[in-house]
């Protein structure tokens, strides 16, 4: 039996209200953002733990650990894969809803003087 571990402070979630794009405080977050899903594809992970139970689906994996028989539910490779993905398409959501935005309001600007 061998044992590696890789931890990560903070995570991949985007809160409410949170400034991805032009933002004077910190002006890569998106790029930093995409670098850390990067990092998360590549990361070989059997066991993962998040900071709440939800990340990992930890409620199913408990009902399954008292399950006669059952092989230990918290190994689960694809968990925190599932989880990375998951995160990642809310970026992506919310970084085409911007692009839209300014796309939208980059061709009000161009009609604004093509009608002057």
């Amino acid at each position: 039996m061998s044992w590696k571990q890789n931890s990560c402070i903070g995570g991949p979630n985007i809160n409410p209200g949170y400034i991805l794009f032009g933002n004077e405080y910190h002006p890569i977050i998106a790029t930093n953002y995409a670098r850390t899903f990067r990092f998360v594809k590549a990361q070989p992970v059997d066991l993962f733990l998040g900071a709440h139970g939800g990340c990992f689906d930890m409620n199913t994996k408990h009902a399954r650990l008292i399950m006669p028989g059952a092989h230990d539910p918290a190994i689960d490779p694809a968990c925190h894969h599932r989880y990375g993905a998951e995160r990642e398409n809310a970026f992506l959501t919310k970084l085409a809803k911007y692009q839209a935005k300014e796309s939208f309001a980059h061709s009000c600007h161009l009609l604004h003087f093509a009608f002057k």
